[in-house]
């Protein structure tokens, strides 16, 4: 039985503005905060990678049911939190999987927490051996500037922070 996931479409056009901040076919993508894939799902359509980060092992494993064995030579999950510095850290599990968050979740009941590991996307994308992100997509429900203090040694090219609580999303080149 297939996943229920959010219209595809929806995803990638949240992220992304015709014209401007667009994924093109060989683009390596990071997905940060990629929950349980509809953005990335979307984007592997267009891109030539995706490194996708999520740090709830529910959601991770919904992420590879909805992305499916197809792709996996051109996705990877990292299973972690994206941050300014490689530490462990406190993930408030939310009862809404959307809102679980470093800090305290906007919606739910978070009366749980789990130890996660954190990483800069630096380290990441030395792993992977990436120097240039060409599209980062970040929603870190509250955290995107702590993320965006982890890109220190790694280009990035085009990105979208969905900075809010709703469906707007603030995209830059």
């Amino acid at each position: 039985k297939k996943p229920i996931m959010l219209d595809q479409s929806q995803a990638l056009e949240k992220y992304t503005l015709e014209g401007f901040v667009n994924i093109e076919p060989d683009d390596t993508v990071f997905d940060i905060g990629a929950f349980i894939g509809e953005f990335s799902h979307s984007a592997i359509e267009q891109a030539k990678q995706i490194i996708a980060v999520e740090p709830d092992k529910t959601n991770s494993v919904c992420y590879w049911k909805n992305i499916g064995e197809s792709y996996t030579d051109s996705v990877e999950l990292v299973q972690c939190v994206a941050w300014k510095e490689n530490t462990k850290l406190e993930l408030n599990l939310s009862s809404d999987p959307t809102e679980h968050a470093l800090s305290t979740p906007d919606f739910g009941d978070a009366s749980n927490s789990t130890t996660v590991e954190a990483r800069t996307i630096d380290d990441i994308a030395i792993e992977y051996d990436i120097s240039v992100i060409d599209f980062l997509k970040i929603e870190a429900e509250g955290s995107e500037l702590e993320v965006l203090d982890g890109i220190q040694k790694i280009s990035v090219s085009k990105m979208s922070i969905d900075v809010s609580e709703g469906n707007d999303t603030k995209s830059a080149k």
